[in-house]
């Protein structure tokens, strides 16, 4: 049986659901340290759902 794993290449998102190639940037929010797009964190790096809770 072989030993090796190939890395996933795709990422989603955990806020829009979007799938992303790994070459995208991939940020992790602050707050939760979840991995999102770079359309779903803000400029303090927090994510949309944490956004909401606050």
């Amino acid at each position: 049986m072989p030993t090796n794993f190939a890395l996933k290449e795709q990422f989603a998102c955990a806020a829009c659901g979007e799938d992303f190639a790994r070459e995208t940037v991939v940020q992790e929010c602050r707050m939760c340290h979840r991995a999102y797009c770079e359309e779903c964190i803000d400029d303090q790096g927090m994510c949309v759902p944490c956004k909401e809770k606050t």
